[in-house]
């Protein structure tokens, strides 16, 4: 199947498509570096809970994006598998429970919601943002081994992303 869009015909996918999502991957990377710990700091007011949903939000975008395979992806799709030239490669971040805690978070209301260690203020919250950019610290370097013109195509984003990833320091 192919798919047109402003004159571009995908194919799973063309080089020049292919290096023009790159661009876009960069700025979910760029966005997931800047929120990681401003969603571990955030409080449990609405602002708060939007900082943390919208950084739940990136990281399963390029959760999936490293998790799914270039066979079982929607065709307009684009995932990491698609920049290899042989198929079946997956960088999975997150686990079932991973993914299942935060679509229970973002995509609907559900009574565990009640429970006190639903809370959104519990456990690391940093913890899924650092494993998604250490998974796609590994794709790259999967991906320059094989095509080192493709890696360049992130390699600033994941900079951008890992350096702005980094605790806040409190003024002593």
């Amino acid at each position: 199947m192919s798919l047109e869009i402003d004159g571009l015909v995908t194919a799973r996918h063309t080089d020049l498509v292919l290096e023009r999502m790159a661009a876009h991957v960069g700025e979910e990377l760029r966005t997931i570096g800047a929120l990681t710990f401003e969603a571990a700091a955030a409080d449990d007011s609405p602002v708060g809970r939007a900082v943390f949903e919208a950084y739940l939000h990136h990281v399963r975008t390029v959760g999936l994006f490293l998790g799914t395979a270039a066979s079982r992806a929607w065709p307009d799709d684009v995932v990491a598998d698609d920049y290899f030239e042989t198929p079946g490669r997956t960088f999975e971040p997150l686990s079932a429970d991973d993914r299942r805690d935060i679509d229970g978070r973002l995509a609907r209301l559900t009574v565990e919601r009640l429970l006190p260690e639903a809370s959104q203020l519990t456990g690391d919250r940093s913890y899924w943002g650092r494993r998604v950019l250490k998974k796609f610290d590994l794709f790259v370097e999967t991906l320059r081994a094989e095509s080192p013109e493709r890696a360049m195509w992130f390699e600033a984003a994941l900079t951008d992303a890992k350096r702005s990833a980094v605790p806040h320091r409190t003024a002593s």
